[in-house]
């Protein structure tokens, strides 16, 4: 009686088993596939920092101005943000996208920043690290340090801004990794004045969103660089 038992028992475990693994195989063949037009994508929670998913993650490529969230990141730890920056010639003469800094202009390290991210101002950064940093190469030593500490494996700075130089390169999985600890690391929104600062956001549903600067920052920096992706070669998708 106890083996007939044992022998029914054993038969309902093992159908049991095979009928989940029927089930299991469709849900797996249900799932759709998942395709960007980026070279790299990494998909993550904010909250765990689990990568959720990613497809080629970890192949450094160039990352162009997603490099500004870095410096901004950095200048908050390291800088006073109501201390004035002087413009000097080097900065004043970078390259690329600016704010039109002029040779000699002071302008505080908080207003540094909306130009750094609200119009990544190549100026802006270069002026930022010399301030922040005593020189660029000063500032991009403490980028570095930080990518070190963030446990960020692929990335590598040699400039502020994100203008192409050899070996300047970061990958999907760190960029994430990277821009997840900016939207949700206290310690990026030490000054109170940026803590209690708001902005107001009017969606096009009407919705009025109040968000801290920083993180206003950083979202708009991480969209303006996606909108990107699919027009030049810096395809990192996060």
């Amino acid at each position: 009686m106890r083996i007939t038992l044992w022998i029914k028992g054993l038969i309902g475990t093992v159908i049991g088993c095979l009928l989940f693994g029927v089930v299991s195989a469709e849900l797996v063949q249900a799932a759709p596939d998942i395709s960007t037009h980026a070279q790299a994508t990494a998909l993550i929670d904010v909250q765990s920092g689990r990568i959720l998913y990613s497809e080629d993650g970890d192949t450094p490529m160039r990352i162009a101005s997603l490099t500004k969230i870095m410096t901004a990141l950095v200048a908050i730890e390291y800088g006073d943000l109501s201390s004035k920056a002087t413009v000097t010639k080097r900065a004043a003469g970078r390259e690329g996208s600016s704010i039109y800094l002029k040779l000699g202009e002071e302008m505080t390290l908080s207003n540094m920043l909306y130009g750094l991210m609200l119009r990544s101002g190549n100026d802006a950064a270069t002026a930022i690290a010399e301030h922040v940093g005593g020189s660029e190469a000063g500032f991009v030593y403490l980028m570095n340090e930080k990518a070190l500490e963030l446990g960020l494996l692929n990335t590598q700075f040699r400039n502020p801004h994100g203008l192409d130089e050899p070996e300047h390169l970061s990958s999907a999985n760190d960029l994430a990794v990277l821009t997840a600890y900016a939207l949700k690391n206290k310690v990026s929104l030490k000054s109170s004045r940026l803590r209690k600062s708001r902005l107001l956001i009017h969606t096009r549903n009407g919705t009025i969103l109040g968000v801290t600067k920083i993180r206003c920052f950083i979202c708009m920096k991480v969209l303006m660089e996606l909108k990107r992706v699919t027009q030049n070669k810096h395809s990192v998708a996060l």
